[in-house]
């Protein structure tokens, strides 16, 4: 008889639910769970990618590194292109981060509620949680926990959503400055800053914060949720470390 295969996963992946979702009608009030955008991509947009995607050579493997969908985001972003990694998706480049600073028993500082998915990925990488639930009617951060817990041991990553899915809420530039003044590296997720104001985007922050990186997608306000690019943005030795 040949062994089960599946005992020879780790217990605490056998743990993990599935992240799957159901297909829905093409329509807007049941695809906003999704997270997705109603409208498509323009069509001169859809056409001018098709005919570069019809261009290519399929037998071909692709430029290693993706250096020209790298100066497209970093130009977009107001960045160099050294400063950015591209991704499947940003949750792509938040796993590879995870499994950089956090994986094989180091610690992911959360504040609950948060994306689901970001458990499973510290589960994935080996990773330990520890959480600092959002405090208030209003579910605020509380600032001053979060910077102890982040500062309490060694191989502690925090790892914020702003603006946060599924609150809404938002972490201000000078708290992020705090934060990576007690923390290693600082991980800030934002997917919606796009949806947000001006001072909430943290790239401006880059210069000054050399610990900090920061994960966007070009899923939800570009209409491009299909084609699964994000990337990570930070200092060029560090961001080089996830891609």
């Amino acid at each position: 008889m040949t062994r089960d295969p599946l005992a020879a996963v780790r217990p605490e992946i056998r743990a993990l639910r599935a992240y799957r979702f159901e297909p829905r009608p093409e329509d807007v009030r049941a695809k906003l769970d999704f997270n997705e955008s109603p409208a498509d991509l323009p069509a001169p947009a859809k056409a001018a990618a098709l005919a570069a995607l019809r261009a290519r050579r399929f037998a071909l493997y692709p430029e290693f590194g993706a250096p020209r969908l790298r100066a497209a985001l970093a130009a977009n972003a107001g960045l160099d292109p050294e400063q950015v990694v591209p991704s499947n998706g940003s949750g792509e480049a938040i796993l590879a981060a995870l499994s950089v600073f956090a994986g094989c028993g180091g610690t992911l500082l959360l504040a609950p509620p948060v994306f689901s998915l970001y458990f499973q990925m510290a589960a994935i990488v080996g990773a330990r949680v520890a959480a600092v639930p959002l405090a208030g009617d209003d579910f605020r951060l509380d600032e001053e926990a979060f910077l102890t817990a982040a500062a309490a041991r060694e191989r502690t990553v925090p790892l914020l959503c702003s603006p946060s899915n599924p609150t809404g809420g938002v972490v201000s530039r000078d708290f992020v400055r705090r934060l990576c003044a007690v923390a290693g590296v600082v991980l800030v997720d934002q997917a919606y800053v796009d949806f947000a104001e001006a001072e909430d985007d943290l790239l401006p922050l880059l210069p000054e914060l050399p610990n900090l990186v920061i994960f966007r997608t070009l899923s939800k306000a570009y209409s491009v949720a299909g084609l699964r690019v994000g990337y990570a943005a930070g200092r060029p030795d560090v961001v080089d470390e996830i891609g």
